[in-house]
């Protein structure tokens, strides 16, 4: 039986509405139509394209190129082991190789918008995420991460641009992946370097005090911060008392994610979830990364 979808996916509005606008680019790259470019460091270059094939069924596809350098055996050789494990809500990669002396990968193509991009946009409107809304992307941004941790791998460089809200077909969260999975089965500092840097940068984008202490509790990675960060989840929302180790430990095998979504469900209100949706659909309409 599939499980329930997430409160966020639940809410979220179709992918196509979450569309790129179109730049005019149209430029071939091996057996892929670049048509969007999408700001990134260089000397990597990032675009939305389309994996060519019979017209009426090409794929969209997020497609980076950086030098030909990195493409290392040792990198090929991990992402072999890596492209067939898939975890609900990490990007999955498609291909990586070379073309005309440049390296390139190719994954999913994740419309919407990243936490940095919303870091952005929520001071420029006066605004931040209210505490509610900032439990409900990181439980679901944390349950990727323990659905990764336990097939033995860590994301290790989790920043707010690698963070997006974009729904899928199965998850509202996802973490972009970059070029390499860290293969860390008996890792745990880097592994905890993950849940530290996921709860940093989606409780930042918390209001009011409650989120600056937040922030502050996890600012010098003591594991004793998240016991506290769960009474004052308590104490800011009694109604999730019963679920606010859950959201926060996935592995402690408290309720279903679901469940912990039908309570974050009471503490958000409609006209927060759609008004989140529509500042996502305006960071994707501006292209950026």
């Amino acid at each position: 039986m599939n499980p329930e979808p997430s409160l966020l996916l639940r809410s979220a509005p179709k992918r196509a509405d979450l569309a790129p606008r179109q730049s005019g680019l149209d430029q071939v790259f091996g057996r892929y139509l670049l048509y969007h470019e999408i700001p990134c460091s260089p000397p990597d270059r990032c675009y939305h394209a389309f994996a060519m094939g019979i017209e009426g069924y090409e794929k969209p596809l997020f497609l980076r190129t950086f030098p030909a350098a990195l493409l290392t055996a040792e990198l090929i050789e991990s992402m072999k082991r890596q492209v067939v494990i898939s975890v609900p809500g990490v990007e999955e990669i498609y291909d990586l190789g070379r073309h005309e002396e440049q390296g390139y990968l190719c994954s999913d193509l994740l419309n919407g918008a990243s936490l940095a991009q919303l870091g952005e946009a929520l001071p420029a409107r006066g605004q931040r995420l209210s505490f509610g809304l900032a439990l409900a992307i990181y439980r679901e941004a944390r349950a990727h991460l323990a659905a990764l941790h336990e097939r033995g791998l860590a994301h290790g460089q989790l920043r707010p641009t690698l963070i997006r809200l974009s729904p899928g077909f199965r998850a509202a969260v996802f973490l972009c992946r970059g070029l390499c999975l860290h293969e860390t089965p008996h890792d745990s500092d880097t592994r905890d370097e993950d849940i530290f840097g996921l709860a940093t940068h989606v409780f930042g984008l918390a209001a009011g005090e409650l989120g600056q202490r937040v922030t502050g509790l996890l600012a010098d990675r003591d594991p004793a911060g998240f016991a506290v960060l769960c009474d004052l989840i308590v104490a800011a929302e009694p109604r999730l008392e019963e679920v606010a180790v859950e959201i926060l430990w996935p592995e402690s095998g408290q309720a279903a994610p679901a469940a912990a979504d039908r309570v974050l469900a009471t503490c958000v209100t409609p006209d927060e979830i759609q008004a989140l949706w529509e500042l996502v659909a305006e960071c994707a309409a501006g292209g950026g990364a």
